[in-house]
């Protein structure tokens, strides 16, 4: 009778231990996704990073909250085709105006406009591509 007892409690210990390391596994994944990224640091782009993107063209809607030159962060130049932002500010050395030729290829720092209309961008660093 002692090795049904034997068994009985190795099959207690395994299953213990069992739930034990899956527990702490999922306890390890769940610290790891709360602190590796909070929703708010990843959309922002990091500083003195370049990002590539296109400048599409002048913005041509008429509104209070649109104009200027578009830019957009997608492989698609044609302008109005994707999700674009217009550029509040640009470098004086960027060399590029509304009479510029588009598309331009470029790579930039940058960071987004809080207002309460339109989606703008100010560009800090500007490098064409």
């Amino acid at each position: 009778m002692q090795p049904s007892i034997y068994i009985a409690s190795l099959d207690k210990k395994s299953i213990m231990m069992k739930t034990t390391l899956i527990t702490i596994l999922v306890f390890i994944i769940f610290v790891a996704t709360t602190i590796s990224c909070r929703k708010q640091d990843c959309n922002k782009p990091q500083p003195n990073t370049l990002t590539n993107a296109i400048i599409t063209g002048v913005d041509f809607r008429r509104c209070a909250c649109c104009g200027g030159l578009m830019i957009t962060f997608t492989n698609d130049s044609i302008p109005y085709s994707a999700a674009f932002y217009d550029i509040k500010d640009l470098p004086s050395s960027a060399g590029i105006s509304e009479q510029s030729t588009f598309p331009i290829k470029v790579k930039v720092a940058y960071s987004k406009v809080s207002q309460s209309c339109g989606n703008f961008v100010n560009i800090t660093t500007l490098e064409r591509r």
